[in-house]
């Protein structure tokens, strides 16, 4: 799954059609340890990523994202239950979403929600992560003058 390794989506479909093994891990280099689709994953390759998963892998992927979503969505509404039940579902606290990609976090900041905020900072939501605009939570607190 070399193929896969370089982002080859088309080398790696033949590999698979081919019977790959597409569990097999990395054995050298940065990503000793790792699978064709944990590699994909990490460089942003979401084709690859989609290919190289199982079909049960690819469900609980689509699941993920799912819940992920609402959690944003729960976040911009200040909805702190929904972030908790989301978060207990299996949705991550570094959910991304919104025009620019933002962590969930900087959503609840952008949108004035403190309660919100706070449930995702107990939920652990890295704090440092960056909207599409290199912009944290902290810097948009700082910028709307609510720092606390």
């Amino acid at each position: 799954m070399g193929a896969a390794w370089q982002g080859e989506v088309e080398c790696a479909r033949a590999l698979l059609a081919g019977g790959a093994d597409r569990t097999l891990r990395c054995e050298h280099g940065v990503f000793v340890g790792k699978t064709a689709r944990e590699i994909a994953e990490k460089q942003g390759r979401a084709e690859l990523a989609a290919l190289l998963r199982s079909p049960a892998e690819q469900a609980a992927f689509e699941k993920r994202q799912a819940l992920d979503k609402h959690l944003c969505d729960a976040a911009g509404e200040g909805d702190t239950a929904a972030i908790e039940r989301l978060a207990a579902e299996g949705a991550s606290p570094d959910a991304r979403g919104g025009y620019n990609e933002a962590p969930a976090v900087v959503i609840a900041v952008c949108e004035g929600h403190a309660g919100a905020v706070s449930a995702l900072v107990w939920l652990e939501a890295d704090l440092d992560a960056r909207d599409s605009r290199g912009e944290t939570a902290l810097m948009e607190a700082a910028a709307m003058g609510e720092v606390e």
